[in-house]
């Protein structure tokens, strides 16, 4: 039996829609998936549609299993799962996303807030949608 939480954060980028979207769905049977979309514009259907994409993506994925090739299985043990957008791991360093993990090993919510926090504004100004879902607990 696996026990776990999830909590998410998400920044709107300097564009004038968010277009990262995220959701997360447990079947009655007690599988659960968590998707992160990241969509290319920043149009005002890309909200919407992003909702649509990531909805539809935890629904098929607690049902027929994974969508992506991307798909990682949380260890025996494991007590962290990071799923980022491109917001947030290209714009913040892979050693200080590990700083700020095991300073807040034990707040996920304070977590997610530091990694889109951390998500710095590009050279030319433009600052990108950062968006982050946690996953802590055990699997069993």
């Amino acid at each position: 039996m696996s026990e776990f939480s999830i909590v998410t954060a998400t920044r709107k980028g300097t564009d004038r829609n968010n277009a990262d979207r995220y959701a997360h769905f447990t079947s009655s049977t007690g599988r659960t998936a968590v998707c992160v979309v990241d969509m290319i514009g920043h149009d005002k259907s890309a909200p919407a549609t992003g909702a649509l994409m990531a909805e539809t993506a935890v629904r098929i994925g607690v049902q027929r299993g994974p969508l992506a090739e991307s798909e990682t299985k949380v260890p025996r043990g494991e007590r962290v799962l990071l799923l980022m957008s491109d917001g947030i791991t290209d714009q913040v360093k892979r050693r200080t996303i590990k700083r700020l993990a095991k300073r807040h090993a034990t707040r996920p919510k304070k977590l997610a807030k530091a990694l889109v926090a951390a998500a710095e504004n590009r050279p030319s100004g433009r600052r990108d949608d950062a968006t982050v879902i946690i996953v802590t607990g055990t699997s069993g």
